[in-house]
């Protein structure tokens, strides 16, 4: 009796079929990788309204704490002149909804830090005390919801990486310490919330995500009377950025000049030229009086 096991053959896949499979993973990658980006792109944004409403509801809050009086914002004249975040002023004439500014290691006049290494711990770290020194600290104190989650700017300082802490700024009309560039008489400032009626708080914004390239103070200036910009809104991956309104309505708006679009290029550009004033690249240039429109309106 033979007892020889037999033995059978085992056919492997054949360099057509592996490549058949290989052209079938790509052609699916190619279908999913598009929607699993834009599902990020989405998760991202939801966490940036997020945050943005947060800051809004916190600035309601105070409002109704103090009368109807507004959080006030102070320029860097105002900012430059604070010994540190513990200067009496910002208990009274220069109290901010946030101190400090993003663009410079130290003040020019006072000398005070404004940020900090990265590793530097939270309750060392300059830039996070000048957050918890403003008004709006008591209401929203999660240092986290200050800065968007797409920002990962810093500043260079001593060999150093000094990151940014904060990526929001609010609109410069709403109840700043000085005018900025001293139009008080030209361009609405609104200081308690009975002067929201006009546009009314669904079409006036208070709170953007500013170009991380120009973000200084914080405040966002968008003067109604000129036909330029000043400052530019952060740009996500999509060309829109987070941009919450008075009532505390939220909304990634689609940014389509090019100015804003490339505008991290043309700050940079800006860094070593006269004068801060940008030239829209649309015709016309609907996106800058989108944004005057809801930032405030000029005076006779």
């Amino acid at each position: 009796m033979n007892t020889k096991a037999s033995r059978k053959t085992e056919k492997g896949f054949t360099l057509i079929e592996l490549l058949i499979v290989i052209a079938i993973i790509a052609i699916l990658a190619a279908i999913l990788l598009p929607v699993l980006q834009r599902a990020q792109q989405r998760a991202q944004g939801i966490r940036i309204l997020a945050n943005l409403r947060q800051l809004a509801f916190g600035w309601q809050m105070y409002a109704g704490d103090n009368q109807g009086h507004l959080a006030r914002g102070g320029a860097e004249a105002q900012v430059n002149a604070l010994t540190g975040p513990n200067d009496p002023s910002l208990k009274g004439a220069n109290a901010q909804w946030c101190p400090g500014r993003q663009d410079v290691a130290t003040s020019p006049v006072s000398g005070a830090l404004q940020l900090s290494p990265a590793g530097t711990p939270p309750g060392q770290n300059a830039g996070y005390q000048w957050i918890e020194a403003g008004v709006l600290y008591p209401y929203v104190n999660n240092l986290n919801v200050y800065k968007s989650p797409e920002d990962h700017s810093f500043i260079t300082f001593a060999g150093k990486q000094l990151p940014h802490v904060r990526s929001t700024s609010m609109n410069a009309w709403l109840a700043p310490v000085v005018s900025w560039n001293g139009e008080s008489n030209t361009v609405s400032n609104f200081y308690i919330e009975s002067q929201l009626r006009r546009p009314g708080p669904a079409n006036l914004w208070v709170f953007i995500d500013e170009n991380p390239a120009g973000i200084n103070d914080s405040l966002f200036v968008c003067d109604p009377t000129k036909q330029y910009w000043i400052d530019l809104p952060a740009i996500a991956d999509n060309g829109d950025s987070g941009i919450v309104f008075a009532d505390g309505h939220a909304e990634m708006h689609r940014w389509r000049d090019g100015a804003v679009l490339n505008g991290t290029a043309l700050l940079a550009a800006q860094a070593s030229q006269t004068g801060n004033n940008i030239t829209p690249q649309q015709n016309p240039p609907a996106d800058l009086n989108w944004l005057q429109a809801a930032s405030a309106y000029p005076t006779p």
